[in-house]
């Protein structure tokens, strides 16, 4: 006796209730209860599941032979309960790719975490090892677990150790090494230097030239963070020549975008948006959009280092809106940093403040550290211009829940805001003190860190506030040539202030006004406010000194302008304080 096709069973389920017809394109049904499905399921003998687990995952293996990506989360899940951990390795490593290049992370962690779990019970190549733990390290790194990408791929390095498979080895030794070389709560730059030279070794011993481009770029990132622009550049354009030579692209579009800093710390910083630019068009190429956002981010940097404001806000948006599109914390902490500076330079408080205070949470989040010490940096500063500097120093004082290590860069940065703000706080010991640390703190004098001439603003700060101009006329004319020669303009007006205003109360009218004109000149294309409004004050006395009222009259009132415009864009909490601090008020009282 023939058995009856399976629509008859289905009708019958169907009109007790225990099933429902799904409105699809193919035939589906559901159970009505998830109660009525598990005990169906229960009841099945174990051998049976995993029979009808194979056979299901072998339709669909044959029906969608042309979509097995879109399949392969439920092809594992079919294979893994029909026992079969060949096939779930497979698929569950497939699953994740999948899910990883939807920048679904988390999703594509749960499918390497099974894999990682069959792995362990099931030989596997060598290729499907390097898959596993390059793909699963790189979801950890991107949803902010730096630590845990750590130890998987230590993991992969002990696993390749015991099968004696030295190129496994290399190839768990690269993305450690990154990780060790970049700033991220992992960052550790003695274990970086130590495993790309092991690495380095390792790749020429086996003529490796591939992995010896990736070390390159790790020992150039590793030089950088630790200070020594010269060492970092030998590398960058070592990888860069190797890269190009081998064709690889997308190790040279890496090289190309960190290269970029190196650049403008050694004076060349067409050389490094040059790069950027070239680097952007590789990572377009491959639909590489982590890379890509991180590149837009990186040329905002540098665009508002040479004051190219306006387009560097532009391309930090670009990359603040593709790192939110795709779910990516770094880049959005990236963006956001180089806005925060960019929006106080041209005294938009409140745009600086509101800014800062969602970015710490996501550069937490991200593990991009040195973006949480910038926001409070940035904070700091804008509570001192607006005539609140204890409570800058009282955020500056209070607890960074980031190791000392990851914020080498920016750490005499910090230091040298505190310094500014004892000076208008009135504490010159504290002041003095600050200033001397900040100089122990500068790791090396890359201009594109900001440090040096953060260090040199609030030094020629706490000397004027001490009657002792003169001193500041040996530290910033040699400062500001090299600027000036280098292409970094972002506070450069500020340091022509200094300078001018030094020479004014050395009663040097006719230097301090040709000073104090060519810091004008820049801080107009820059839009930078706040500098205005003090080179403007200083030019008005200058033009009191030689009775020159009208002129006088006419550089207070534009500097009135800029004062109101700051004051316009500060939260209202801060207006008083603002109109209260020394230059304004100078300017309100005349």
């Amino acid at each position: 006796m023939s058995q009856p096709p399976i629509h008859t069973p289905l009708t019958q389920l169907e009109s007790a209730d225990l099933i429902r017809r799904l409105v699809e394109a193919e035939l589906a049904y559901s159970f009505k209860h998830n109660l009525i499905q598990e005990t169906a399921y229960s009841s099945l003998l174990k051998n049976d599941r995993r029979t009808l687990h194979r056979v299901c995952a072998q339709t669909l293996e044959k029906l969608y032979a042309d979509q097995l990506d879109e399949y392969a989360a439920l092809l594992a899940q079919h294979y893994a309960e029909a026992g079969n951990d060949t096939k779930t390795l497979t698929y569950t490593l497939r699953a994740g790719q999948v899910a990883a290049r939807r920048y679904a992370h988390l999703e594509a962690l749960m499918q390497f975490d099974s894999a990682r779990a069959v792995a362990q019970r099931e030989p596997c190549s060598p290729e499907q090892l390097l898959e596993l733990y390059t793909a699963r390290g790189r979801s950890l790194e991107m949803i902010g677990r730096q630590n845990d990408a750590v130890e998987n791929y230590m993991e992969l390095r002990t696993l390749a150790h015991a099968r004696g498979d030295e190129s496994l080895e290399l190839a768990a030794l690269l993305p450690l090494a990154t990780l060790y070389a970049t700033p991220n709560i992992a960052q550790d730059l003695d274990k970086a230097r130590e495993l790309n030279m092991e690495a380095l070794e390792r790749a020429r011993a086996v003529k490796n030239q591939q992995a010896e481009a990736r070390v390159l770029w790790n020992l150039m990132l590793g030089a950088y963070f630790t200070g020594q622009p010269q060492l970092a550049l030998e590398y960058g354009e070592q990888g860069i020549a190797l890269a190009r030579a081998l064709n690889l692209r997308e190790q040279l579009a890496f090289l190309l975008n960190d290269i970029s800093r190196v650049y403008i710390g050694n004076a060349a910083p067409e050389k490094g948006i040059a790069a950027l630019d070239e680097a952007r068009t590789i990572f377009q190429e491959f639909d590489n959009l982590p890379m890509l956002a991180d590149n837009l981010a990186s040329t905002a940097d540098a665009l508002s280092t040479v004051g190219q404001f306006d387009a560097a806000l532009d391309l930090a948006k670009q990359a603040d809106e593709l790192a939110q599109r795709i779910g990516n914390s770094w880049n959005r902490a990236y963006s956001a940093m180089i806005s925060l500076l960019v929006y106080f330079q041209r005294g938009e408080a409140s745009l600086a403040l509101d800014l800062a205070a969602r970015v710490e949470p996501i550069a937490k989040e991200s593990g991009f550290l040195i973006a949480v010490v910038a926001s409070r940096i940035v904070q700091a500063t804008v509570y001192g211009y607006l005539g609140a500097p204890e409570r800058g120093i009282q955020l500056l004082q209070s607890p960074f829940p980031v190791p000392t290590e990851a914020i080498q860069l920016v750490q005499a940065w910090m230091t040298s805001i505190l310094a500014y703000l004892y000076v208008l706080n009135n504490d010159l010991a504290a002041a003095r003190a600050a200033v001397a640390q900040a100089h122990q703190e500068m790791v090396g004098d890359d201009l594109s860190t900001l440090s040096p001439a953060m260090v040199a603003l609030s030094e020629a700060e706490l000397l004027l506030a001490e009657k002792r101009p003169a001193e500041v006329l040996q530290i910033i004319p040699s400062l500001l040539e090299r600027m000036e020669r280098t292409g970094i303009y972002i506070y450069l007006a500020d340091l022509y202030y200094l300078y001018g205003q030094a020479l004014y109360d050395l009663e040097k009218f006719d230097q301090a006004e040709q000073i104090l004109n060519k810091g004008r000149q820049i801080g107009e294309k820059l839009t930078a406010r706040p500098a205005l409004i003090s080179i403007l004050g200083t030019l008005a006395a200058i033009a009191n000194t030689r009775n020159q009222m009208e002129r006088a009259n006419a550089l207070r009132q534009e500097a009135r302008a800029y004062a109101e415009y700051i004051a316009a864009h500060a939260p209202p909490e801060f207006r008083e304080s603002f109109y209260n601090t020394l230059p304004v008020r100078a300017l309100l009282e005349t």
